[in-house]
């Protein structure tokens, strides 16, 4: 692939990724900040309903109050539940907290390293290519 291939290429890419862009602000200034507001609303209700004691199995399931097949839709609950205050699982959250630092610690060695192995001209391979998109001035 010639280097006017991959530039022409590049070029049709940033354009058709603009054009998506402006398409998606287009899209959610005219539903995106409603639907964002109704969000909100549906699921400050959801947690009053919540701490009221409501019954949540009747918003799940195939007999769900919340399925509208009128309108082809339907709203999926999904409650993040944790335990009360339990000591076994305090002292194990404890654990996974200093194995998770230990982790860190190992990870940063292993930054430094390739740091210092670059500073050595250590040899180096592509271990993959990412693309992204920026917006930038004319």
């Amino acid at each position: 692939m010639t280097q006017l291939q991959l530039t022409n290429h590049a070029r049709k890419s940033v354009e058709r990724w603009l054009e998506h862009d402006e398409d998606q602000r287009q899209i959610y200034e005219s539903t995106g900040k409603v639907l964002e507001a109704a969000t909100e609303k549906l699921k400050t209700l959801l947690k009053a309903a919540d701490e009221e004691g409501q019954d949540f199995d009747l918003l799940t399931g195939p007999k769900s109050l919340l399925r509208f097949p009128e309108v082809g839709g339907m709203v999926v609950v999904r409650r993040a539940m944790q335990p009360v205050d339990c000591e076994k699982l305090r002292k194990l959250e404890e654990r996974e907290k200093h194995h998770k630092d230990q982790l860190a610690k190992i990870s940063n060695e292993r930054k430094k390293l390739i740091a210092d192995l670059k500073v050595a001209e250590h040899q180096f391979t592509t271990k993959s290519i990412t693309i992204a998109y920026k917006e930038c001035t004319k």
